[in-house]
């Protein structure tokens, strides 16, 4: 639920509107949306609303099968290794 956040800033802070990122994100699984103007990409489209929020939840579910797959996989590092390449 966190991921929308940053998503709605842009738009916001861009100065596009708050369905902007929503709408280019479900440009990239329906076909016609290329060729919407900027003033139609602005506005709210339930449709595009729609196709966002499921590949929002799709790529959150494969994301989050693929940390919870490779998680219990990986190596255990020690933390000041860790946090000293996490700062870096």
């Amino acid at each position: 639920m966190v991921m929308p956040l940053p998503a709605i800033a842009y738009g916001h802070f861009s100065g596009h509107g708050i369905w902007w990122p929503v709408n280019l994100l479900a440009g990239m699984a329906l076909p016609g949306v290329d060729a919407m103007s900027t003033a139609e990409l602005e506005q709210y489209h339930p449709t595009l609303l729609l196709i966002g929020v499921v590949i929002h939840v799709v790529v959150s579910l494969i994301m989050g099968l693929m940390y919870g797959v490779l998680m219990p996989t990986l190596p255990n590092i020690p933390k000041p290794l860790a946090w000293g390449a996490l700062l870096l």
